[in-house]
């Protein structure tokens, strides 16, 4: 009947519908309120009031935890929640199924695999209930499983000594668990294996890793673990004791050369690392020098290396000096030393004359001074002849009034020409100890 009836207790609904089904040869009925929404066109049982199924839970477990060896079982335990749920679980593989539907045996179901392939794979487990209007399906989480095994120890681990590092190298496991190897772990000891610091993680396949950060002139031992998709397998036996050793350095220094007294040199020197022959910046070298061959080397300027690892400090030369520079090292390059320098440093000799063109017979003075000057020092006058310089007069030198009228610590020759000629001359003053011979320039003067 439609039209707004109320049956069997049935109100607030509009085109009630109630369906009987009678007993066979009975008089008993079932009966049924059906309400008809003819705008949606759809069909709801009011009467009796349909009972609400319970949700459930589904979580998956694996035996072995994570991953099983190639060929070995694993057993799958799907926990229903609540635990009276009744009905059966459908294990999967990914999309795939895993055996037949297992029914749940207070709260659990559980089935044992052996068929599946090495490498990885997503379980699940669903739910499909016996009654569903007393239980709601569900299913589990995927959960990630792998078949195959950690990979075996690597073997044969050596480490070479760098500069605040090793180069640590190790052969391949022999198995790799039935897993490709994605990487390794590495592992030093400062105390020969009784605690062990981690490297910073690689995924290198490759069979060699260098480790930094170490500490030179410490002794350090090493082990290796590879990784695959399984996990991490045994940690190899230690290598030998590996001491990483600061990188040597080296310094340069220019070539010998003879200065005039008084000149300024400037001696440069570059700071590289003996190894990678990269410039050491920001570093002290410092200029060292004595006067002659023997005997120790003092300081004379520390100067800090430019960005290119470059030097210099300008010394004025006064006598025969060698120089040297020098680098006391630090935690990361050795202490060197560069080469031996020698400069050499004449005397500088002046020559002035009176006149440079004179009557025959007369007299003209050729004067001048010493550098480095020094009263009683004697000079020698030169004049060129066919046969070469020949010395033809000496006088010390002493502190006077010169022909230009100066006054200072000098020498003056007065030579009478008496032929008509030019005449060549230059002042000579002899080695000493310290310094080089001087000669003055050519002189000329003309006699007419």
């Amino acid at each position: 009947a439609l039209g707004g009836a109320v049956l069997d207790g049935t109100a607030g609904y509009a085109n009630i519908v109630q369906v009987r089904l009678l007993q066979s040869g009975g008089t008993n009925f079932w009966a049924s309120d059906i309400s008809y929404d003819s705008a949606a066109g759809t069909w709801t049982q009011v009467f009796p009031v349909v009972a609400t199924a319970t949700p459930t839970t589904t979580a998956l477990a694996a035996s072995p935890v994570g991953h099983q060896t190639p060929g070995g079982t694993v057993t799958l335990t799907a926990t229903l929640s609540p635990s009276n749920s009744d009905g059966a679980v459908q294990f999967k593989d990914g999309a795939t199924d895993v055996g037949s539907p297992v029914a749940v045996t207070s709260g659990t179901a559980q089935t044992t695999v052996t068929t599946l392939s090495a490498g990885a794979h997503s379980l699940s487990a669903s739910f499909t209930p016996t009654d569903p209007s007393a239980f709601a399906a569900s299913t589990s989480s995927a959960l990630p499983y792998s078949i195959g095994d950690v990979p075996g120890a690597p073997s044969g681990v050596a480490g070479t000594a760098g500069n605040q590092a090793a180069s640590v190298s190790w052969t391949a496991p022999a198995s790799d668990g039935g897993s490709a190897i994605t990487g390794y772990h590495v592992q030093y000891s400062a105390n020969g294996g009784s605690t062990w610091t981690s490297a910073p993680a690689s995924v290198s396949t490759a069979p060699a890793r260098t480790v930094g950060g170490l500490t030179n002139a410490t002794s350090y031992v090493f082990r290796v673990a590879a990784i695959n998709s399984i996990g991490e397998g045994a940690f190899s036996g230690q290598s030998a004791a590996v001491v990483p050793v600061a990188d040597g350095s080296s310094l340069t220094i220019g070539g010998s050369a003879t200065l005039n007294y008084g000149a300024t040199v400037t001696l440069r020197t570059v700071l590289k690392d003996a190894r990678t022959n990269a410039a050491i910046p920001s570093a002290s070298v410092g200029l060292y020098r004595r006067y002659g061959t023997s005997g120790p080397l003092s300081l004379v300027k520390a100067v800090t290396t430019s960005s290119t690892g470059a030097a210099a400090f300008a010394v004025k030369m006064t006598r025969f000096t060698q120089f040297q520079w020098r680098y006391a090292g630090t935690a990361t390059h050795k202490a060197t030393l560069s080469a031996v320098q020698t400069i050499k440093v004449a005397q500088v000799v002046s020559i002035r004359t009176t006149a440079t063109t004179i009557v025959h017979g007369h007299t003209v003075k050729l004067y001048g001074g010493v550098a480095p000057a020094a009263s009683g020092q004697v000079v020698y006058l030169q004049q060129h002849t066919a046969t070469g310089w020949k010395t033809i007069a000496s006088v010390a030198e002493k502190l006077q009034k010169l022909p230009n009228g100066a006054t200072a610590v000098g020498y003056v020759f007065a030579r009478t020409l008496s032929s008509r000629a030019t005449y060549v001359f230059r002042v000579y003053r002899p080695a000493t100890s310290t310094l080089l011979a001087g000669y003055s320039a050519n002189l000329s003067v003309r006699s007419i």
